[in-house]
């Protein structure tokens, strides 16, 4: 039988990634990493065919085992700082019999510029046309140690590394269905009073729906599972996915937010005002994290997927999601869920 062991399986990308496999292949033996067993019964409760084991990205001999056990790993946990726990799967890939298949999550904060940046013109990252720009950044940038980990297996496992941008809509996930960017942000505009930009910059962003990006990964398993051998247009040194589906600047964004927020049932604030924050003012706001992912330009073209997998984006827009996800969001808060931590909203 043929085995897949999904990392992150619980979070808000992950959660809706195992959605999609969980009905597409029935056959398919799913093994999920889960930081504890209540995490394990709540997945099963939901896909009772799913077998899960317990550990975290310190757990390096598992993770290699798991991994050398495994046909496909899928990999939507968190990569930033965690190259050593990358370096253990791809141990366990790596001496699969036949040949395995890796499918990695490294972040578009790859391409990040600085914030409150000026460029009048800020680049648009293309993942077909800029490939090489993308495997060239240096160590320094967000993800690039861990992507350069994942290129470097790429002659002993077929390799697919999916880039998301800021992801937004609901997820399927049991456990993490709002996206990861909106608590800080409606925590800020509470402290606030208001709706807010950072720097006086545009700061424009692709945006991509959580349902939407999950089908890259679906894809990409099913050429996997499907293809007489592997596709290198598909896998490989070059296969990296951007993920994106709309464009906007964090005005843009946080105009959509405020207006739902100004409203009943939450009030959050009295009117759809909108003031400018210093960036360091925001960084004390919202912490560094989100003042960095709202305060830089990153645009991107997501070629590959569309040219290779042929994926359409068909989710909601943004401002057609928001809705959904702030009624779950304050379900999940009244009935005691609490902001989450930025691991575990990846799911470990």
């Amino acid at each position: 039988m043929t085995k897949i062991f999904i990392i992150g399986a619980t979070g808000h990308i992950g959660g809706a990634v195992l959605d999609l496999v969980y009905p597409k292949y029935p056959d398919v033996h799913i093994k999920a990493l889960v930081r504890d067993e209540k995490k394990g019964k709540i997945l099963m409760s939901k896909y009772p065919r799913v077998t899960f084991v317990v550990g975290d990205l310190t757990s390096l001999d598992l993770l290699t085992r798991e991994a050398k056990e495994a046909d496909v790993v899928i990999n939507t946990g968190p990569d930033v700082k965690q190259d050593v726990a990358i370096s253990a799967i791809l141990e366990g890939s790596a001496n699969h019999s036949p040949k395995a298949y890796y499918i990695h999550t490294a972040g578009a904060s790859l391409i990040w510029d600085s914030p409150g940046s000026s460029q009048i013109e800020p680049k648009i990252f293309d993942d077909v046309l800029d490939i090489q720009a993308l495997k060239s950044f240096p160590p320094t940038a967000l993800h690039a140690t861990s992507n350069a980990l994942v290129f470097a297996a790429s002659p002993s496992i077929n390799i697919a590394i999916v880039s998301p941008t800021v992801v937004h809509g609901l997820s399927p996930s049991p456990l993490h269905p709002a996206p990861i960017s909106l608590p800080p942000l409606l925590s800020a505009i509470t402290t606030t009073q208001s709706g807010f930009t950072i720097s006086p910059t545009t700061n424009l962003q692709s945006h991509i729906h959580v349902l939407d990006l999950a089908q890259i990964y679906l894809s990409l398993l099913s050429s996997a599972l499907n293809d007489p051998s592997p596709d290198p247009q598909k896998w490989g040194p070059e296969a990296f996915y951007f993920a994106a589906s709309e464009d906007l600047s964090f005005g843009e964004y946080m105009s959509f937010l405020v207006s739902k927020v100004s409203k009943p049932p939450y009030k959050l604030v009295h009117d759809t005002q909108i003031k400018e924050l210093p960036f360091s003012e925001a960084v004390e706001v919202v912490g560094t994290l989100t003042a960095y992912l709202f305060g830089i330009n990153m645009q991107v073209r997501c070629t590959r997927a569309k040219e290779v997998l042929g994926w359409v984006p068909r989710a909601k827009k943004v401002e057609g999601g928001l809705d959904a996800v702030l009624e779950v969001y304050y379900k999940e808060r009244d009935d005691g869920a609490g902001m989450q931590e930025l691991d575990d909203t990846y799911g470990l």
